[in-house]
């Protein structure tokens, strides 16, 4: 049995990611993955392949144990796996709460890396991972500091797993989208901390290129000339300057 499986499919990016591999992947299943079960049927409405329902908690270990024996006892051929699955919190450090800081870190890492370990033996050659950060991955992101801490573990975890599994054949794309129209915000930005946002993306533009730049062998998907330049000034200019220019922006 081949399968895709999808992480955060209830909405945004997950969904979208969804009706894209309904379409272009050669697939038994898709399974979808979220805590919204309700979500997960609109989403599974929408598609063609045959789709699994795993109403699951990420941040949970059990939850993780409960997909993995799943796994071990269906043995399918996963053909794709993406991780869209997490969230973010905007504000001063002190003010968020000890338990979503936690949260973000359990979601945003250490789910990500556990869904991955365990898909990883039922992959073969040509098998896809698609892992997603963020364009906050490139920098410390005063005001959002542990998330954009997350999406930086998620780019190095990406692209150091991508270059290990060269000889195997199976290919991982850290995703780091920008500014993207989806519920994210509302979840992240509970005041005025966070003032102005470069530009918004949508989801469908960011799955597609997403699709586009695994197509092309890359290990990194930024969709978006601002994305993209937030992304080489990062890498050229010193992140000391970078924040101070973020800081700025924001009124800081």
């Amino acid at each position: 049995m081949r399968v895709s499986i999808i992480t955060g499919a209830s909405s945004g990016i997950g969904r979208q990611m969804a009706l894209l591999l309904d379409k272009t992947e050669n697939c038994d299943e898709i399974w979808l993955v979220s805590r919204q079960a309700d979500k997960l049927e609109e989403t599974a409405t929408l598609l063609n392949t045959k789709t699994r329902i795993i109403e699951a908690d990420l941040s949970l270990n059990q939850s993780i144990y409960e997909i993995k024996k799943t796994l071990s006892e269906l043995e399918p051929e996963i053909v794709s796996l993406v991780n869209t699955a997490g969230f973010g919190k905007a504000g001063v450090f002190e003010g968020i709460s000890l338990e979503a800081q936690m949260n973000m870190i359990d979601l945003n890492c250490k789910s990500l890396m556990a869904i991955t370990h365990i898909c990883m033996p039922y992959m073969k050659r040509g098998s896809k991972v698609y892992e997603f950060a963020s364009k906050a991955a490139f920098q410390p992101v005063p005001y959002m500091a542990t998330y954009g801490a997350t999406k930086a573990f998620v780019l190095s975890f990406s692209r150091a797993l991508n270059r290990e599994l060269q000889g195997k054949g199976i290919k991982v794309i850290a995703v780091c989208p920008g500014w993207t129209k989806t519920n994210f915000l509302s979840r992240a930005v509970k005041d005025d901390t966070i003032k102005r946002y470069d530009r918004f993306y949508t989801p469908d533009a960011v799955a597609r290129s997403a699709l586009k730049d695994m197509s092309r062998s890359k290990d990194i998907s930024a969709h978006g000339l601002i994305t993209k330049a937030n992304m080489l000034a990062s890498k050229l200019l010193p992140h000391k300057l970078v924040m101070t220019v973020w800081c700025k922006m924001q009124n800081k």
